[in-house]
């Protein structure tokens, strides 16, 4: 006889808004800044980190993908326009930009699908793995390769700096939406970005492809899921 694993039980509908709203609100804190500092750059950054944790946040705590979790990317599309609108510089292709954390979020999410699905504190150890895994993957680009002492020396060989700015999240997401990522102050003294040259992502296609992929992820986690829990029972 076959042992049931033990889910917690699925948040109802009033739950599953308030979770995906604390989320967003999470997703939105760098934008509550005054408007003399409003910076929709360092917006995205912070997208580009928490969005698929805050993806698989929700999905490890059940909470549904549609019309609950979804809704998260969608006050965060809402606070990158007021942002943007304040900021210093505006962004070229905020929509592209948007597309791309909304298929963050969804391989956050089907993430969490897969992995933790009911088990809320597997779901908040999961959703900090993910968001330490995404800050280090923001971070390494700029801080250079080890040296003897283990602390951050010379700026990255040119092919190593390419490498890492290319599986950047905030790369894809800055450049995404328009924004010259290897001329950015944040980038450019910190890499030596003169020293090589590197293909930016196209938004028209990343952007896109970034939400389709994202989607594709959700729904087939959610598919699989649903048949292993029909199978369970």
């Amino acid at each position: 006889m076959v042992e049931k694993r033990k889910v917690a039980r699925a948040p109802g509908a009033l739950e599953s808004l308030v979770l995906s709203l604390a989320v967003a609100a999470v997703g939105c804190a760098v934008a509550l800044r005054p408007a003399a500092t409003a910076d929709s750059v360092g917006l995205l950054l912070w997208l580009a980190v928490f969005a698929p944790a805050g993806g698989f946040l929700l999905a490890g705590l059940g909470v549904r993908w549609w019309p609950f979790a979804a809704a998260a990317p969608g006050v965060w599309m809402l606070a990158l326009v007021a942002v943007d609108a304040r900021s210093a510089r505006n962004l070229p292709a905020p929509l592209w930009g948007a597309l791309v954390f909304a298929g963050l979020f969804g391989l956050g999410w089907g993430a969490g699908r897969l992995l933790a699905r009911g088990a809320p504190a597997r779901a908040l150890a999961g959703a900090g793995v993910v968001g330490l895994a995404a800050a280090a993957l923001v971070a390494l680009p700029t801080k250079g390769a080890p040296g003897g002492d283990g602390r951050a020396g010379e700026p990255w060989s040119p092919a190593t700096a390419r490498v890492l700015l290319d599986l950047s999240p905030a790369t894809l997401l800055v450049e995404s939406s328009g924004v010259d990522w290897m001329r950015h102050p944040a980038v450019y003294e910190t890499v030596r970005a003169d020293r090589f040259e590197r293909l930016p992502y196209r938004g028209a296609l990343a952007g896109p492809l970034a939400l389709v992929v994202g989607c594709l992820v959700a729904l087939g986690a959610g598919l699989a899921t649903r048949s292993a829990g029909g199978a369970e029972e």
